[in-house]
């Protein structure tokens, strides 16, 4: 998960693994590429504007770096609206959950969002 808001970075971390995920976080656009090439988590979790140059600049550099078919979720500030979403979709990003987020029921928001990817 990539976020600036330490705060949520934590909460959201604990709530996923209670439901079953490992979860690994980072703050910034530099750290979540380092975690990345460590990791090679299945999903990601990013903040659609992270460090003021949007999660899509972050998402095109992981699509890229090595043809990645792993979903990216974009946590959003704000709504997003019809611009913001057509970009995201030219980025390579599969789903949008918009904040505020309810913590306690997102593991399984994400399942069900696994679920119907699996059954595309």
């Amino acid at each position: 998960m990539i976020d600036e808001d330490r705060y949520l970075l934590a909460l959201t971390r604990v709530s996923l693994e209670l439901d079953g995920f490992q979860v690994f976080t980072a703050s910034d656009q530099e750290k979540a590429l380092k975690l990345w090439e460590i990791e090679k988590p299945d999903m990601i979790i990013l903040d659609s504007r992270i460090n003021g140059s949007g999660g899509t600049t972050l998402t095109h550099q992981i699509r890229d770096f090595r043809s990645a078919s792993q979903p990216v979720i974009v946590l959003s500030s704000n709504r997003l609206d019809e611009e913001d979403i057509q970009r995201c979709r030219q980025a390579g990003i599969d789903w949008h959950l918009c904040k505020p987020f309810n913590t306690i029921t997102l593991g399984k928001e994400l399942e069900k969002f696994f679920q119907r990817k699996r059954d595309s």
